[in-house]
């Protein structure tokens, strides 16, 4: 027995190096720098603003998300921007990664196969689509891709009957995206109440409960380091502001009338097989009916709020809490989980066909490795795509080690006012000088979660910008951002009075914008695409 036990213990030691393994090497691939990173700097004080004014200040402060203050940890230590980002990634890659392969495993009983085809899935990031909300996987927009992998990571560890887990990431999800987490909380909430009560079947709750007690710690001690920060905007909630803002600026609740049919299609298709191996799939162990239970009822819960609020957004008077949450997103929940639970069952339907014949008992793994191989074969360039990422990645990184002049320059520049900024520039500028900046023009979607900033906004805009807020050019509306070309457009008609008059009045100190920009100041440095101006 004692050998045995070893190497279960030895092959539990390697498969869990080789997924830190596969995780790192799609984090060197997708080098992608996070937008988690921003809130970690301020709140680490590496970026100190100096007032109440700009709206990026309540953004940072003002939401409660533990993956700001992972990040804001990781600056205290002196990680870097690019490897906190990293590690996100990796994180990332993790969860994905864990959770399609217990969803295989638990059908196919095999760690090998389940972790090929999870594999394959990360390599093409295979998933049902995009609805309202987009699925993410490796992508800046840290926030949505990180809690889809948590909820993707939940739901398997329901397939896997690991409710210690599953209770525990449950809560802790509401720290790192509360309505996500609230959503996926609920989701599981319910399907243990329909187990429990209405199917009358024995589940250990104890363990459940366990997982959720020591979640609840941890989230409750990320809620209080937030709640201590004691920031309150000082601001006003503008409600003619507010509904210029909705009404001409906000981007992802703009209601749409596309009902993305391809990805209902597909959902329909993952709704009939779970409830036909519900019914008729007797065999199943309980922990794979209780996770397609778990996905049904996010999709059914998902899918009625989607179509009401597509249908009836016109004629109801929906409450603004329920506008803010974005209440299409739920529908992507199941939208990476889905291909690995058809996978499954179609899985354990050949297998249960090739029961009796012997001919045919690995008729089961050899199909499934055949579509993953044969999908892939379809997709090879995608390979050689990956090949050439991860080699530009790593030589990128080897430059990093020496000294910009350019931003240099900034970093060591001594002003405490704001450097203001083009959508091209704002991101590179913030992280690389570590000044603050007074908005970020490339990303102004902050104000349904912040109504209190609707206001400062729009003064920045009209003031600053040059652009009416109550009246944008047709081309800005609804996209939550303002083109370069606009900005482009104001600030070369700017003379230095008016450039003078702003940085007294709105504490701008400094400018960093596109090189090829005539404006009437001279640049203290130049780089191949920006310049730097000092008021």
């Amino acid at each position: 027995m004692k050998p045995i036990k070893f190497n279960q213990l030895l092959i539990s030691l390697i498969t869990v190096v080789f997924i830190i393994l596969i995780a790192y090497f799609f984090t060197q691939v997708h080098l992608l720098e996070q937008h988690a990173v921003d809130g970690g700097l301020v709140l680490s004080k590496k970026i100190i603003y100096p007032d109440n004014f700009p709206p990026l200040k309540d953004y940072y402060f003002g939401a409660w998300t533990s993956i700001h203050q992972i990040a804001a940890l990781l600056f205290k230590l002196d990680w870097s921007v690019l490897s906190v980002s990293k590690f996100f990634i990796f994180i990332i890659a993790i969860f994905y990664l864990l959770g399609t392969m217990y969803v295989l495993q638990s059908f196919t009983k095999s760690t090998v196969i389940a972790l090929f085809i999870s594999i394959i899935i990360l390599i093409f990031q295979k998933n049902f689509g995009d609805t309202d909300y987009p699925t993410l996987f490796f992508t800046p927009h840290t926030f949505g891709a990180l809690s889809l992998a948590l909820t993707t990571c939940i739901f398997g560890l329901v397939f896997l009957g690991n409710l210690f887990w599953v209770g525990f990431l449950s809560i802790l999800l509401i720290s790192v995206h509360p309505i996500n987490g609230i959503w996926t909380s609920s989701v599981i909430f319910t399907s243990i109440i329909f187990v429990k009560l209405i199917l009358k079947e024995k589940l250990n709750l104890g363990t459940w409960f366990y997982g959720i007690g020591l979640g609840t710690l941890i989230t409750a001690v990320s809620f209080y380091f937030y709640y201590s920060q004691s920031y309150y905007s000082s601001s006003l909630v503008d409600t003619e502001a507010l509904n210029n803002y909705f009404k001409y600026w906000e981007g992802h609740r703009t209601m749409t009338k596309e009902y993305h049919l391809e990805y209902f299609l597909k959902t329909l298709l993952l709704f009939i097989l779970g409830v036909f191996s519900l019914l008729k799939l007797q065999f199943l162990k309980k922990s794979i009916r209780m996770g397609i239970l778990t996905v049904l009822i996010s999709i059914l819960s998902s899918s009625i709020i989607y179509f009401v609020y597509k249908i009836f957004h016109n004629n109801m008077d929906f409450p603004f809490w329920f506008i803010q949450i974005m209440p299409t997103r739920f529908t992507i929940m199941h939208s990476v989980i889905g291909w690995p639970i058809i996978l499954g069952i179609v899985f354990v339907l050949i297998k249960e066909y090739g029961k009796e014949r012997k001919s045919f008992q690995y008729l089961a793994p050899i199909t499934i490795i055949f579509i993953a191989s044969l999908y892939t074969i379809q997709h090879n360039k995608t390979l050689f795509s990956i090949k050439n990422s991860y080699i530009k990645n790593v030589n990128y990184q080897k430059t990093l080690f020496k000294k910009n002049h350019f931003w240099e320059t900034i970093k060591s520049a001594e002003f405490k006012g704001y450097i203001l900024t083009s959508g091209s520039s704002s991101t590179i500028t913030f992280r690389k000088s570590l000044k603050p900046i007074l908005l970020n023009p490339g990303s102004i979607d902050g104000v349904p979660y912040f109504p209190k900033t609707a206001a400062r906004l729009a003064v920045i805009i009209e003031e600053i910008y040059g652009i009416s807020f109550s009246d944008p050019p047709l081309e800005l509306r609804n996209r939550a951002a303002i083109n370069d070309d606009f900005i482009k457009l104001s600030f070369e008609k700017y003379s230095k009075e008016k450039w003078q008059y702003l940085s007294d009045k709105f504490t701008i100190d400094a400018i960093v914008i596109p090189v090829n920009w005539n404006i009437s100041l001279v640049p203290l440095a130049k780089n191949d695409k920006f310049a730097f101006y000092v008021i």
